[in-house]
């Protein structure tokens, strides 16, 4: 999978959740939620933990996204190419042939000397042979029979007949499936899927800024509103020109992962997911991490309004 699905590092989906290849959706969110929950970098104190935890949380999310959005693609990837077939070498006869002539069997031998008249060698007193007389002709050939050609035609094979059937029904099933693949994909609803729901310490509605910790570190304004129990929430940031829905993906001790999807014309607004965490004195910690899912590139503390 050279130059496919960097984001794995070379890791397996499948090992990195720990299930089968034929696992279902629903196994795979499951194995998902089930591994954040245990590798978050927020249930680590130590420095070196935390740092491990949240490269383990980015190649799980990666495994997970990669499965349930281009899994067709990820397990073509992963089978081994077909071996090509051996080349069949046919010998050429001219190699082996002799490169002269074979020899006249008839230049070395010796020539014959003429064979005597039968009657030269003949004993004395015996009769000279007569004149020649033309012997009796012989009974005629056997009249010709002219060969008809009667056509009998061939009847088909019925293995043959069976693999025109077998090809016939092969290419209906791979429509079918194609078919029904693209069916299935253009059926299933835009956006992320709630994994999770809001607890009763984060819901409610939050409040404040947040500020990049590099390059210019611009500030903008962000709102959530999170109800108790519920699977999709509100996200805006700037005052309300970027509007969209903060969908809970998993929680992990006290920090709420939270996915945000904005329309198409807001597409510019995804910042990236959100990592909130609810504080001791009633307000929460708003985080945004790099890439890398190690550094903390933005954040911020928000409190409740009233």
């Amino acid at each position: 999978m050279r130059g496919q699905f960097t984001e794995l590092d070379g890791h397996d989906a499948y090992e990195l959740l720990g299930i089968a290849p034929g696992a279902s959706p629903k196994e795979i969110k499951r194995a998902h939620i089930a591994l954040v929950r245990k590798h978050h970098p927020d249930r680590f104190q130590d420095e070196r933990a935390k740092a491990e935890g949240a490269e383990r949380t980015r190649l799980i999310n990666a495994a997970r996204d990669v499965l349930l959005n281009h899994r067709a693609s990820y397990d073509a990837a992963r089978r081994p190419p077909e071996p090509e077939p051996d080349e069949e070498l046919i010998e050429d006869p001219w190699d082996t042939a002799a490169s002269t002539a074979p020899p006249d069997p008839w230049a070395t031998a010796a020539a014959g000397a003429p064979q005597p008249g039968p009657w030269d060698t003949a004993a004395a007193g015996a009769p000279h042979p007569g004149p020649w007389t033309p012997t009796a002709p012989g009974p005629p050939p056997p009249p010709r029979v002219r060969h008809i050609h009667h056509y009998h035609p061939t009847t088909p094979r019925r293995g043959a007949y069976k693999a025109g059937i077998g090809c016939a029904v092969f290419v209906f099933v791979c429509w079918a499936l194609i078919v029904g693949t693209v069916v299935i994909t253009s059926l299933r609803p835009d956006g992320p899927e709630a994994e999770t729901s809001v607890h009763d310490d984060l819901a409610g509605t939050w409040t404040g800024t947040v500020q990049d910790r590099y390059g210019r570190r611009a500030k903008w304004a962000v709102e959530l509103k999170l109800k108790k129990g519920e699977r999709v929430g509100e996200v805006r940031y700037l005052k309300g020109r970027c509007a969209g829905k903060a969908v809970p993906v998993s929680y992990a001790g006290k920090s709420l992962i939270i996915r945000t999807d904005f329309p198409d014309g807001q597409s510019s607004c995804d910042v990236g997911d959100i990592t909130l965490t609810r504080r001791k004195d009633g307000k929460a910690d708003i985080v945004y991490y790099a890439s890398n899912q190690k550094t903390k590139r933005t954040t911020g503390v928000l409190r409740h309004p009233d």
